[in-house]
């Protein structure tokens, strides 16, 4: 009888137990890194690399959302939120690279984790993917806060499938929580949702210094039983994301994440009215502040981007 496999391997480890499985001498830490750059398998980090370090620190945090929040999935997302915020305050959890950050690492030997991004977080406590099923889809360019409090970047909610309803009952400000009305059939649970007062200007302050090296990466142990047994893991189908050289691909359906979207519609509607601009007529309000940044020299991005933008803020105005 086989023993049980490891949750994770050091690539030596791996290397080894491949090479033993095989009768192979030639499998090394290269032929991990070649497959997890080909997305056959997947090569994860610590959190917190530093056992003592136990506090409430690192927020995982997606760039863009390929994903609309509605009614029908918004409490599924606020629980994909929160398992991952209660496994970043584990010991030992690891963040899954993301194939073009696992070829960053491969080729440069060094890469610090502010220019790394990420497809996931794996608890070692539950032995599960905090982001699973359709989501595993909709997150996009994760990037990992490590210098950022837990209760800095979220607040304390209540949320209730019953009620389909998120309470949003915690200020970190006035330190107090205030209770959902509740009927003795109510289900209501509390969990960690984003802060709507959390100031997102510069979010780069919250990155350490911390080096990423080969050594530094294992592999799970379920794609190692995958290998064992001649197979590979099925690939999730993903948009282009960033990569660690800030090149960015651009995708027509990737999203900002609602929060951000709407201070950028409050911020625009703000500006529209100190100008006098009727954004009901995007394109009229265009003409304008074209005319008005042609006579000062201010660049202008281009009508399409303009406008789309001004349709968006005046549909948020009108859904209030």
């Amino acid at each position: 009888m086989d023993l049980p496999l490891k949750i994770f391997y050091t690539l030596a480890e791996a290397a080894t137990l491949l090479n033993e499985k095989f009768k192979r001498t030639d499998i090394d830490d290269s032929y991990f890194f070649q497959l997890g750059i080909r997305g056959d398998i997947r090569l994860g980090v610590y959190a917190k690399p530093n056992i003592s370090n136990e506090d409430d620190t690192g927020v995982l945090y997606p760039d863009t959302f390929g994903l609309e929040f509605d009614e029908s999935n918004k409490l599924d997302v606020l629980e994909l939120i929160h398992s991952t915020v209660l496994a970043l305050s584990e010991v030992g959890t690891m963040l899954i690279l993301n194939s073009g950050s696992v070829k960053d690492i491969w080729f440069n030997l060094s890469v610090k984790i502010k220019e790394i991004y990420f497809d996931n977080v794996y608890s070692i406590d539950t032995q599960e993917f905090c982001i699973n099923g359709e989501f595993e889809q909709a997150f996009q360019c994760c990037r990992f806060f490590d210098n950022l409090k837990t209760l800095d970047f979220y607040d304390l909610c209540y949320y209730s499938y019953k009620n389909n309803d998120i309470h949003h009952g915690y200020s970190t400000g006035e330190k107090y929580i205030s209770f959902p009305e509740i009927k003795d059939e109510d289900d209501w649970k509390i969990a960690y949702w984003f802060n709507d007062n959390f100031n997102w200007e510069n979010m780069d302050a919250f990155q350490s210094e911390r080096e990423i090296t080969k050594k530094d990466c294992f592999v799970l142990g379920d794609d190692i039983n995958l290998l064992l047994n001649g197979k590979k893991r099925e690939l999730v189908e993903k948009h282009p994301r960033k990569r660690a050289d800030q090149i960015l691909h651009l995708e027509h359906n990737l999203k900002l994440h609602p929060k951000r979207e709407n201070s950028i519609n409050k911020i625009i509607l703000a500006l529209a009215s100190k100008a006098g601009l009727d954004l009901s007529n995007h394109i009229t309000a265009y003409e304008k502040l074209k005319s008005f940044c042609e006579n000062n020299g201010i660049d202008l991005p281009n009508k399409d981007t303009c406008g789309n933008l001004f349709k968006a803020a005046n549909q948020f105005k009108n859904s209030k």
